[in-house]
């Protein structure tokens, strides 16, 4: 995609966000900052921290290799950590459990129609959704060229709820 039409499909998705997740301040959602060309979901995260909205950035435990939601105060408080992804501050990190986490936008490479996702080959995100409550929304984030009808999947993969691209929300 060309960045005019990156940038216009992210602020299309991030209105699609709004009008289906009214912020609740007593909700905390997992959110991502994008690298690679992802969704870029950066004005909406400020903005919806500028409301009053409980947010988190994963942070990733390469020894454990495992993501660990920190709540986000500020875009400022981000940085770039290993592998160029943002991240909150190492000094700023606030952990939170991850039964304090309501809701989950999951970034990846592809989403299929059943809501498996293809991701970055870590199995972060695999391993983090199983450990999530039963309740916790979690949502594919993608432009609608990276939704295809079928994805291989193999017994470790976790699936999403729903996916959300610049052309609405595609439940699963």
């Amino acid at each position: 995609m060309l960045e005019a039409e990156r940038d216009a499909a992210s602020a299309a998705i991030a209105a699609a966000l709004d009008a289906r997740l009214p912020i609740v301040a007593e909700q905390c959602w997992l959110v991502y900052l994008p690298m690679r060309g992802e969704v870029d979901l950066g004005d909406w995260v400020a903005r919806r921290l500028a409301a009053g909205g409980s947010l988190a950035l994963p942070c990733t435990d390469w020894e454990r290799r495992e993501l660990r939601p920190s709540r986000l105060n500020s875009v400022d408080d981000v940085v770039l950590g290993r592998h160029g992804v943002p991240e909150v501050r190492p000094d700023r990190r606030h952990e939170l459990a991850v039964e304090q986490i309501d809701g989950v936008l999951v970034p990846g490479v592809a989403f299929d129609r059943r809501g498996y996702r293809l991701g970055y080959g870590g199995g972060f995100y695999d391993r983090l959704l199983p450990r999530l409550r039963p309740d916790c929304r979690v949502v594919g984030v993608a432009f609608a060229a990276q939704v295809v009808d079928e994805l291989p999947a193999e017994a470790h993969d976790q699936r999403v709820a729903a996916v959300v691209t610049e052309q609405g929300w595609l439940e699963v």
